[in-house]
């Protein structure tokens, strides 16, 4: 664990790490004078990545992260005493950086002023109830007897003719799982057991055979490019309207981030209005292929 946080969280910290002062507020650690509080600490935290925050759920963890911290600030303290933040590249990469931050500050502010009401949402469910419907839904499953790359009119006559015989086991009252885990060259494991489907999801003949059929029925060989299937409807959900509390979030989500593009948008233009900016495209080369 050790070595992966390391090296995960050290390139993190380059973004997220600093040293800030703070008055009376808990400290945390102090190295070489410079301080590091146990607020300030907290919210490095929350501000790693979901998918690293758990590795400093634990005690362990913050200690490592904080014994990592501590390092950074050494190392990136030598760096300056022996003038490596001088160097052309690393000041280049600095000040990507800190462009880079503050671009992302400033949209952070101006996104802060976006706001989008509970009357909004609901006027937009309202308009567009029809993207709110959840399609007729079967669940299926199927013994397929698949064609082999190239199978010639005859392999497939006699794969037809092993597909009737299976076909008439189950009419004689054969358990059809096992049928399927005996004869099927899909879903073997499983039964023959597909899960639910909507309409435009498998082969056309596939899904007009399945949904034609009533729960518990069986249909007769159906062909399509991939074999002979013999399928068997487990059940069917009709069209369901999803309710306004069921899609308020989403809908807000998208909301806020349509808000966002033509925000933003709006804010770079007259950017570009206020600014001086050449850009010299006829020097920008693609590759040929």
């Amino acid at each position: 664990m050790k070595k992966t946080l390391f090296v995960v969280l050290v390139s993190i910290f380059m973004i997220y790490g600093g040293n800030v002062h703070s008055e009376n507020k808990s400290i945390l650690a102090k190295v070489n004078g410079k301080i590091i509080t146990l607020e300030e600490f907290n919210k490095k935290l929350e501000d790693l990545p979901v998918v690293y925050q758990t590795l400093t759920k634990t005690k362990e963890g913050k200690e490592e992260y904080l014994t990592i911290l501590i390092q950074n600030i050494l190392l990136s303290s030598e760096a300056k005493k022996i003038g490596i933040d001088k160097r052309k590249e690393i000041a280049e990469k600095i000040n990507d950086s800190v462009t880079t931050i503050l671009a992302q500050a400033v949209l952070k502010d101006v996104f802060s002023k976006i706001e989008v009401k509970d009357k909004e949402v609901k006027e937009f469910y309202n308009i567009n109830k029809e993207q709110f419907k959840v399609p007729e839904q079967v669940n299926a499953s199927h013994i397929l007897l698949k064609f082999p790359e190239n199978a010639s009119d005859d392999i497939k006559k006699e794969i037809k003719k092993k597909g009737e015989e299976v076909l008439e086991k189950i009419k004689k009252g054969e358990d059809f799982k096992e049928l399927a885990k005996k004869y099927s060259d899909a879903s073997k494991e499983k039964g023959g057991s597909m899960g639910y489907f909507s309409r435009g999801t498998l082969t056309k003949e596939f899904e007009e055979a399945a949904f034609k059929l009533k729960i518990g029925e069986v249909s007769p060989l159906v062909q399509t490019d991939y074999g002979y299937h013999i399928i068997k409807l487990d059940d069917k959900k009709p069209e369901m309207q999803l309710e306004f509390e069921e899609v308020k979030s989403e809908i807000k989500k998208k909301l806020t981030e349509d808000k966002k593009e033509s925000t933003f948008n709006k804010y770079i233009s007259e950017l570009e209005k206020k600014s001086k900016i050449v850009k010299n495209t006829d020097m920008l080369k693609g590759d040929s292929n």
